[in-house]
């Protein structure tokens, strides 16, 4: 389901902006007097792409209820920003009027913290991408449950009066889990007491950065969604696409973001990484998420349930439904992306979809990598299959080596020595 936003409000040419309803003169037939060009602007709050095989139940994660607007001149200036009032979100139409000839860019960002939308405007368009400026915490009231983080942007000529729609897009990554089934190799596995204890999304980023600023081979400036550009096929488990939301650069499970020159929320140290088990020890699973971004990478289940197999029960349902959704933002390491099958020393930061299960009371781990998962995507898994006794570590499975030793006899050098006498005779001073 789409759920499509018109914006009433009205910015005037000059920096004394006139705001008002429909009716305010932007809509009689003088509108466009004196060279005036209008663009009235649509927003659409996109459906996420879809993919694999399940379906979830619609959530509310489609709600849109702030919207800023950012404008900016073609050397990425911030020339104004704009929030639409609850009044004129109802309204449901925006027009913007310049004079002839003008060009401006457009950045529409949605259901983010009052104090984020304020710092943004002190930001050119090239601070977005600075890690002490434009790096905002999702922590910092960006994410509430459902409502999620949404930005789109135009370039607007005024050479004439026109109508276009803005999509907003979530930054956000969604995945959906249906159930979790024991289908052990070793059947000795199927008679034993095993639950799920735990789903838990690691090494997620609570870090987030808007837009890029590039020149692209015109001259011409353009906005880049996140720190690159473009949607398309989602790469968990596809291929790899050119698309990357969050953050870019060189990062470790120590990395923190503070603002410089920030307030409240915002001037707290964050961690770029939420859940970070890069290198825990074995029989470990750090989880430190707290509040929404707990709900939004931890499913807890409950002692007692969540039962996939039973030692005295050997007829006893090996699936265990938990229908949870996990709401994920990736980015850019710009590390190797090892396989999951390795030693400690070869373990990689790529976030993981760890499942945390007790086998008669030892806890192991089920991690599954998921590699630059794409934004604005609702990845949909109908069932994970339980088919090892998993690893007792949470970030990789760990890899065994085989060695043998060779042993052969070897024939004995044989020495010929021959008579040997012994004792002695006084007399004669010889040794028998």
């Amino acid at each position: 389901m789409t759920i499509l936003w018109t914006l009433s409000a009205v910015l005037a040419v000059s920096c004394n902006k006139e705001v008002g309803p429909m009716g305010s003169g932007l809509d009689n037939e003088n509108s466009n007097a004196d060279g005036n060009v209008i663009a009235t602007i649509y927003i659409d709050a996109v459906s996420p792409v879809s993919t694999r095989a399940v379906d979830s139940s619609q959530s509310e994660d489609n709600s849109i209820s702030s919207i800023d607007l950012y404008i900016f001149d073609e050397d990425g200036n911030n020339l104004d920003h704009y929030a639409l009032s609850e009044e004129e979100l109802s309204d449901r139409k925006m027009h913007i009027q310049r004079k002839s000839g003008v060009t401006e860019y457009y950045l529409f960002l949605a259901n983010i913290d009052y104090a984020t939308a304020e710092w943004l405007a002190g930001l050119k368009a090239g601070e977005f991408s600075d890690s002490k400026k434009g790096h905002i915490p999702l922590s910092a009231a960006n994410f509430r449950g459902t409502v999620l983080p949404m930005g789109g942007s135009a370039k607007v000529e005024y050479n004439k009066d026109t109508t276009l729609t803005i999509n907003m897009y979530r930054y956000q990554s969604k995945i959906d889990i249906g159930s979790i089934t024991a289908y052990f190799d070793d059947k000795e596995l199927m008679n034993k007491d095993v639950f799920v204890k735990r789903i838990v999304v690691t090494n997620s980023f609570d870090v987030m950065q808007f837009i890029t600023w590039n020149k692209n081979t015109g001259g011409m400036p353009q906005f880049l969604f996140g720190p690159h550009f473009g949607f398309s096929y989602p790469a968990f488990g596809g291929l790899m696409t050119g698309y990357m939301p969050g953050v870019s650069g060189y990062f470790s499970k120590y990395s923190s973001v503070a603002l410089e020159g920030a307030e409240g929320l915002l001037s707290e140290k964050k961690k770029y990484m939420l859940n970070c088990n890069y290198q825990a020890p074995e029989n470990t699973l750090v989880v430190d998420a707290e509040d929404f971004m707990y709900e939004a990478t931890v499913h807890d289940i409950p002692d007692g349930e969540g039962q996939l197999c039973s030692s005295s029960d050997s007829e006893h349902m090996h699936t265990t439904s938990v229908n949870c959704s996990f709401y994920v933002m990736s980015g850019d390491f710009r590390m190797v992306t090892n396989d999951i099958i390795c030693t400690y020393e070869e373990q990689d930061y790529t976030i993981k979809l760890v499942i945390e299960v007790l086998i008669d009371g030892e806890t192991f781990y089920y991690p599954i990598q998921m590699d630059r998962l794409q934004p604005n995507t609702n990845y949909k898994i109908s069932e994970i299959m339980l088919k090892s006794k998993g690893s007792r570590y949470s970030n990789f499975y760990e890899k065994h080596f085989e060695t043998s030793f060779p042993f052969a006899v070897v024939e004995w050098d044989e020495i010929n020595i021959g008579n040997i006498k012994v004792g002695y005779k006084d007399g004669n001073k010889e040794v028998y």
